[in-house]
């Protein structure tokens, strides 16, 4: 809209172009400079608008969220394959149709510095992701119906009083001298993060 910087010749094709079609705001829930979770979408004065991947997933026939869900970003696929394939646009009528068939597929750019974001792959030394990717890897989670693998209750209990006990214990630690235990403390903290 406006607010995006669309003037209002291109707000009054979009509209026109858009009329009588299904559509979803392609915008980011961007955490920390990091994206995060699936945007649902947004109030709006003609009511809820959802997101891209929600609206592709409800078109799809599965129920949506309301409200934001961490994204499971899929590093790789069984085998190592990548978990979104991406072709160039000239390369599809190479391709074989099979290929296509009951697959969801978007079309987007991959402009080097332009419409990417960091995510928390990023940590494993992987560049920014295409915006395209990550609502790719948005709708397969809606439509797998797969969740971010998390911890039981009972799981983050545990952890929690592993920490404490931790950091409680490490200054009784005084048969040591002070740059061994700092480093006994970094040690155990460092396989506590780990685990």
């Amino acid at each position: 809209d406006a607010a995006n910087g669309l003037t209002p010749r291109q707000l009054e094709f979009q509209e026109k172009y858009l009329a009588g079609r299904t559509t979803g705001l392609a915008g980011m829930l961007i955490t920390d400079g990091v994206v995060r979770h699936i945007y649902p979408g947004e109030q709006h004065r003609s009511g809820v608008r959802p997101g891209f991947a929600a609206a592709i997933a409800a078109a799809a026939g599965v129920a949506v969220p309301d409200t934001p869900v961490r994204l499971y970003f899929r590093a790789a696929a069984a085998g190592g394959a990548p978990p979104i394939r991406t072709f160039p646009a000239h390369t599809l009528p190479l391709l074989p149709k099979e290929w296509f068939d009951g697959a969801v597929v978007l079309l987007g750019a991959d402009l080097p510095n332009q419409d990417t974001f960091r995510t928390p792959l990023a940590v494993a030394g992987r560049d920014n992701m295409t915006g395209v990717l990550i609502h790719a890897q948005a709708v397969a989670q809606l439509l797998d119906a797969s969740r971010y693998p998390a911890m039981g209750i009972a799981a983050q209990i545990l952890s929690l009083a592993i920490a404490v006990a931790i950091g409680v214990s490490i200054p009784f630690w005084r048969k040591t001298g002070v740059v061994l235990q700092a480093l006994l403390a970094l040690v155990v903290l460092g396989i506590y993060w780990v685990a």
